[in-house]
Formats: structure tokens, sequence, C-alpha cells
């Protein structure tokens, strides 16, 4: 059976309907978002970049909905991951609301306006599904930077957690991320957004030079042009 793609103001009304079988063959897009029931451990750092990284691709979009309580099998073989089946969760087991609003707020960077998080039940029986519903976001305010990004290493794998940042931005049923040079253009053009997105850049760059700097005491051409490689990205970026 073909998969179908669906309006947001269709996914807004099978949400209020409860009627969450039609979500069944449904394929992911710019909007739409299916993740299984318990998707983002809150506790964990490499978890809440990935939910980062989610909600600030559809800010940096058009806004949309991440959903959880679908399961969307990833598949190397198809443009789109298609909803193939219902996830579903009780109310008592789904997260705490209010904290999940206030971690959407910390890390996503600025502060994302109009971000709703519920719990909605299943026509058909006690159990349902969550919704987070990220808001059209004024354009003056984008780009929105996910404030920690995880490298793709498995979840036990969490040393390799990197603390830098990344503009993530959706496209189709995937995310694109702005390059280092890219963030810097937004910046000339919306520095209140960016501005202090590329500092923390920068400060890295910083760092690197001065490891280069301790490391390679001995081996000077090798740290000099190295450097002149460093310096000749800073300043065509």
């Amino acid at each position: 059976m073909e998969s179908k793609e669906l309006k947001i103001e269709e996914i807004k009304k099978i949400i209020e309907s409860g009627d969450f079988d039609q979500f069944i063959n449904v394929r992911e897009n710019d909007y739409f978002e299916a993740k299984s029931a318990n998707t983002y451990n809150l506790e964990s750092k490499i978890s809440l970049a990935r939910l980062a990284q989610d909600i600030a691709s559809i800010a940096n979009k058009e806004g949309g909905y991440i959903i959880l309580g679908l399961k969307a099998p990833n598949s190397e073989l198809a443009l789109y991951d298609v909803v193939t089946e219902l996830d579903l969760t009780p109310k008592e087991l789904f997260y705490n609301i209010e904290k999940f609003v206030k971690i959407t707020q910390e890390i996503v960077y600025p502060k994302l306006e109009d971000v709703d998080v519920n719990w909605y039940k299943y026509k058909k029986d006690e159990l349902g599904l969550g919704v987070i519903f990220i808001s059209k976001q004024n354009e003056e305010r984008k780009y929105f930077i996910a404030t920690i990004c995880a490298e793709y290493a498995e979840a036990e794998e969490e040393k390799k957690l990197k603390n830098y940042i990344c503009v993530p931005i959706r496209q189709d049923a995937g995310t694109i991320y702005l390059k280092n040079s890219e963030i810097y253009k937004l910046m000339k053009r919306k520095p209140t957004d960016i501005q202090n997105a590329y500092e923390l850049l920068s400060s890295q760059i910083e760092e690197l030079k001065g490891y280069i700097k301790y490391k390679n005491k001995k081996e000077e051409n090798y740290k000099d042009n190295l450097q002149d490689k460093i310096d000749n990205v800073i300043n065509n970026l």
C-alpha cells in the first residue's frame, strides 16, 4: 500500500479526535515527526541532545508536530519513514508535562515561542499518545540553535557526547545542519540571533590553537602550517 502525506490541519484533527489509527501508513515530512512512546530520556544528555535537535529542526522550518506513540522504522531503501503501528502509553507513564516544557526552553536558543506538550487519549481504550507542537516561529528570531548536540553513537557511549552547538533544520522527513561558515554568514545578517553561537565556536577554535601549541613545541613547522590553515578557515568564513 502506498504511503500518504497529511496536511498539518489533518494531523491536528486526528489528534483531537483520538482516532490514531489514521496515522498508520502516513509518512513523515517537514512538519510531522513520528517517535515511539519513550523516545526521550530526560535524564540522559544524549537523549536531551536529540530532543533539542528534533525541536530546533522543526522550529527552523515552519513549525509542526513531534508525536510520541507512533512507530516509523528507519529504512535505507525508502525516501521517507512511514508509520507502521501505534505505540501508545497510559497517561500516568507519560512525561511530567511541566518539566518537559521547561526543558525545551533550556535546550534551544533563543527560547521558542508557543511550544505545547500534551497527552491525548486513544478513542478505543485508556492508552494515548504524546504530542509536542512547535508553532511557526517569528522569522526574525531564526535560526534556533540546539545548545547540546550528540555524536551519532549508541546510547551507552555517552562519553562521546560533544558540547558544541548546531543549527538543525527540518527538510522533508529528515534534518540538515548548517555548517559553521553558514552560521557565520547568518550572523552577519542577523547578529542578534547568531552572535552567541559564533562566539562559542570562536572560543573552541582558540582552545584548539592552545592545544596545538602545547602538543607541538618540537614540531614548529607542523604547528605553523596547521595554525595557518585554521586562520584561513576563520578569515574565509
